[in-house]
């Protein structure tokens, strides 16, 4: 058994001061991360019983020091764009509590008008907290399955989507999805590959480079359409393990590792990046 408690406690301070920069940010983000895996992991420990105490500051919940009651005000350290799958609930994810994430929640996490026009209001008004955005894709998620499966079937796309507001959410992921494609074809990885294979191994790749792409358009917006210069980073969440990963540096190439990354700048280094994951993952 574990627990998980929000806990405020007027005779104490509230939780941890809010990161100074993007680095800071980041760090607090993948320590929570850290928090929530250990927790999975003693919980499946025969009789273990732990508790986990999240401490909430009373002006973050708009309580004052008289103990009244008014509308806090937004202080959140970091803005999240990831999907609306039910099973990965950032504040969970990262292990953070009420006021400390900006979240926008979309299918696919792809980008869109009104993702990139929440993430603006945050960038311009909440600028005095907020240090970075995260772009957090997710393993076995159904709308980069069903690009995928629409990019090597065409022609069963209208059953795969068929309204066309689905189809805006899969049509946003099949450049990533064609990155992919090119870099297993590229690598060499695909050729060796059955068709079920194929499918997975683009499926996974597709996943990683949907989070990448996703990140990059959200960054040059940020900086070409309103001037603002903001940390953005990527990952994707584990579904079996809770771990945030993303493609790092390793002695076998690139490989998912714990952590978050900047995105690549141009569609080149995406397909670059796809190549490098499929044959690190290959080795």
């Amino acid at each position: 058994m574990f627990e998980i408690i929000y806990r405020y406690d007027p005779g104490k301070a509230g939780h941890e001061a809010r990161p100074a920069d993007a680095t800071q940010a980041v760090a607090r983000l993948l320590d929570g991360n850290a928090r929530s895996i250990a927790m999975r992991a003693r919980a499946g420990e025969p009789g273990a019983e732990t508790q986990d105490v999240i401490s909430l500051d009373g002006a973050l919940l708009g309580i004052t020091e008289a103990g009244a009651t008014v509308a806090p005000p937004q202080k959140p350290f970091a803005a999240i764009l990831s999907c609306a799958d039910a099973r990965v609930p950032p504040e969970l994810v990262f292990h953070q509590a009420f006021n400390d994430l900006f979240t926008v929640r979309v299918a696919g996490n792809v980008v869109s008008a009104e993702g990139t026009g929440s993430l603006a209001f945050a960038a311009h008004n909440l600028g005095d907290t907020l240090r970075t955005v995260v772009v957090l894709g997710h393993t076995g998620c159904g709308a980069v399955t069903g690009a995928v499966d629409a990019y090597l079937t065409p022609s069963a796309y209208p059953e795969i989507a068929p309204a066309i507001d689905l189809r805006a959410v899969l049509d946003r992921i099949f450049v990533s999805v064609r990155a992919a494609a090119t870099a297993l074809d590229e690598s060499g990885v695909g050729g060796q590959l059955d068709n079920v294979r194929y499918r997975e191994e683009l499926v996974r790749t597709a996943t990683v480079l949907n989070a990448a792409q996703t990140a990059s358009s959200v960054r040059k917006y940020l900086t070409d359409v309103m001037s603002i210069d903001l940390d953005v980073v990527c990952g994707v969440y584990d579904l079996e393990t809770g771990a945030v990963v993303a493609p790092r540096e390793s002695g076998q190439g690139i490989v998912l590792e714990p952590g978050l990354v900047e995105p690549p700048s141009s569609l080149a280094e995406l397909v670059q990046l796809g190549i490098q994951l499929v044959s690190g993952e290959s080795t």
